[in-house]
Parts: structure tokens; sequence; C-alpha cells
């Protein structure tokens, strides 16, 4: 194995946290990556003795004395004479207009503007201002958004128009009651309302969301698996939907039917890994039956998926520009959608191992503004196919072909030299 394969282990210090706790986040940033990363596993190492507070303020203090800041350094003398005529006491900013206060303290963070808050009367009132508040994203501060903040919050937030309360809530530090007080109070002018992993919502909650929230034309309940398939039938008042996100919830045949019929300008939608589904022929007949916009569809993992429910999809559906089907073993006619869906852009075959030559064949025949190709662990794609698809989609720029036992690595660097503006991406080399 060459050395670009080898494992790697490498160690990763955590700040310290004043609580014990039996469950760490980790978050991968692919932003750097060319790749997905590979992680095999993740080995813990802490104390059981909760005899240490996990504090370090005595380390970090003696760090700060280190740096030898004075207070000349913070404030130059050049400065202290600087007067500016007409200013009170708050640093010439009384006699700002208003509306110059505000785009400056739009730059700040919703942790900055809390902490701009305490400095003056001045700064409270105009932090304080909805307007600064028309988009909420609460996920970065995730471990400490609680009842209390949310509460504070619902003041300033009468005109939200977006709200991300992804991962909040754990372990009861957001209860449902907080939750539909906040949105009965801030929820009219909702349009996106991102709550992935928020394992506080109740059905109760999803009725309030319909009942209130009725401009919405994004949600996203990714991983609440504690909803029951039921609890997603009064979404259906919500008509102006235009991206939905279900994927590992617990909705059901029927009510995935019941929702689409009333989709009618649904445009992206994430049914992934949805073990709830049983019959996605069934699902898929209704979605292309009424929801005709449709750009993008995630189905991966969905394991009754058949050529039938393919079939019916792609007739009903011929805007569709991006769709995942990988890890549909029972999908074996790729023509049955690239015949219809001809403006596909970005298509995910991952590990459906029954993907021959005459798919590719007909991905190149038909799928001209194609852009990336997703091909991984396919056993039985010849170089020759893989060669079609790259001369007749000529907008595409990333094919992945990794663990594809007949495309060897000689093959990927021949191809790499004729086709210099696809990246062809192989993360395991058969031998050659």
């Amino acid at each position: 194995m060459s050395a670009i394969n080898q494992f790697r282990i490498f160690k990763q210090n955590l700040r310290s946290c004043s609580f014990p706790t039996a469950l760490l986040r980790v978050v991968f940033r692919h932003r750097h990556l060319d790749y997905y990363p590979e992680i095999d596993a993740i080995q813990l190492v802490g104390i059981t003795s909760d005899s240490h507070d996990g504090t370090d303020i005595d380390e970090l203090y003696n760090g700060l004395q280190k740096l030898g800041i004075s207070k000349a350094d913070e404030e130059p003398s050049d400065l202290q004479s600087i007067s500016i005529e007409g200013a009170g006491f708050n640093g010439g900013f009384d006699i700002l207009p208003a509306e110059v206060i505000q785009l400056i303290f739009q730059h700040l963070t919703v942790v900055e503007l809390c902490q701009v808050a305490s400095v003056c009367h001045l700064f409270k009132k105009n932090c304080y201002d909805s307007l600064l508040y028309g988009q909420l994203n609460i996920q970065p501060y995730w471990s400490k958004f609680n009842n209390s903040a949310m509460d504070s919050f619902s003041s300033r937030c009468r005109q939200l128009k977006h709200l991300s309360l992804a991962w909040c809530g754990n372990w009861g530090t957001i209860t449902p009651e907080t939750f539909d007080r906040f949105i009965k109070k801030c929820g009219m002018n909702l349009e996106r309302l991102q709550l992935n992993c928020c394992t506080f919502l109740s059905g109760e909650n999803l009725q309030t969301i319909a009942d209130t929230c009725t401009q919405l034309t994004e949600l996203d309940f990714q991983a609440c698996t504690q909803l029951t398939g039921v609890s997603f039938g009064c979404l259906s008042s919500l008509h102006c939907l235009q991206r939905l996100n279900l994927y590992r919830t617990n909705l059901t045949d029927n009510q995935a039917c019941f929702l689409f019929k009333n989709f009618p300008k649904l445009e992206h939608l994430n049914l992934g890994s949805v073990s709830g589904i049983q019959h996605f022929d069934v699902v898929m007949g209704s979605l292309g039956h009424y929801c005709k916009k449709l750009k993008s569809l995630d189905l991966w993992r969905a394991k009754t998926l058949t050529n039938i429910g393919l079939g019916s999809l792609a007739n009903g559906c011929p805007e569709l520009l991006e769709l995942d089907i990988g890890w549909c073993s029972q999908v074996n006619r790729i023509e049955i959608l690239v015949t219809k869906c001809r403006k596909l852009k970005k298509l995910y075959l991952t590990s459906n191992r029954t993907i021959t030559d005459r798919d590719l064949e007909a991905i190149a025949a038909n799928c001209q503004d194609l852009e990336q190709l997703d091909l991984l662990g396919m056993r039985y794609i010849s170089p020759h196919s893989l060669e079609r698809v790259l001369i007749k989609c000529k907008r595409l720029i990333f094919v992945d072909i990794s663990f594809c036992e007949q495309i060897t690595k000689a093959v990927v660097s021949n191809l790499e030299s004729q086709y210099q503006n696809v990246t062809i991406k192989k993360s395991f080399s058969h031998p050659s």
C-alpha cells in the first residue's frame, strides 16, 4: 500500500468543560478537503472522577499576563486628545443617524449583539431593534441555548424570517412549551425554519408551526426521530413550502402521500433513510402526480424503491436537476430515468451494484447537462462506458469511481490526462 493510503492517527485537544458529560458532538469541516473524510474510529480519553472542576481560568489569566498588554497599548496617547463636536457620553454615536448605527450592528454576531447591548442605553436600544433579527442562527451556540435565552429573544424577533435551532434543546434545556411560546410570538413572518436534531419537538409543536408559520417556504426536520409519522399530517396546510427535509424521520407512506398532495410548489425534498416508508413506489407515484416542480430529491437508502417508482418519478417530474438513489439496490434500469429527466445536473448512484455499462450508455446519450456523477462501488462498469460519459457529457466536472473494480489506477491516470476539466476521484486503487 502506498504512503498516501496509509492510516493516519492524530490527536485533537479539546476544550475543558465545567460539568460531566456522556455525550460529545464531533463535527468535521469538509471545506478544505478534496474528498469525504474517512474516520475509522474515535477514542475518547478523560477522567471518571468529578473532583476536578474542569476550569482553567488561572492558566488563561497567566497566558494573558505574559502578553504584557498595558493600558497605554490599548489607548494611544495621540487619540486621547481627539474630541468630536456634539458628541455626548457615547463616543460620537449620539450624533450618528439610527440607520447608520443599524448598518454597523448588522455586522455583529448574535453573541456580540448581546455583549454590545450592555455598553450603554443607546447601544441597548439599537441592539434590541427587531430589524437586526430578521435572521437568527443559534446552531453555533447549541450547547448554551436554553429556555431562558429563548424567552429573552422573543421580544426582539417580531420580524424574524429565518430561524435555525439545529442541534438545540437536548437534555431538557429547551422544553416544548417554551418553543411554542416563541413561535406564537415570533413565527408569523417566518419563511425558513431549521429544526434538525431538535429532540425536544413534540406533535403539538408541529401543530403550532402549521397554525402560525403560514408563510414558510423551507422546513427542516432532519433526524427528529422522536416525532411519530402521524405528527407530520398537520403540515399539509403549509401550501407555500418549496424545500422540505425529512431525512431520518418516521414519516409513513400514508402521511407522505397526503403531504405531497398539498405541496404543489415543492422543489427540494429529502427522504433519505426514512425507515417509516414501506412502499417507496407508491410514494413516488404520489410525488410525481402532485409535485411537478420538483428539482432535487434525496432517496438515499430507499430500499423498497424499484424501477416502477423510478418511472413514476421520471414521468411526473421532468424538471429534476438532482437525484440521489444511492444504496437503492432494486433499481437497475437508469434509462427509465434519464430518457425523461434530461436536465439532470447531479446524479448519485452510490453503491448501486446493479448498475452496468448499459446504464452508463444511457446517461451519456441523454444527460448532456450533467455536472456531477457518483459511481462509487460499481462492480460492473468498464473503462469504455466511463469514457463514453466523459466524451458525451461535456459539462461534467466531477465523477467519483472509488471502489470500482474494473477501473484501475492506470485507467484513471489515462483519463485524467485526456479530460483535464473533469476531477476523477478514486480513493481506493485496485491493483493494476
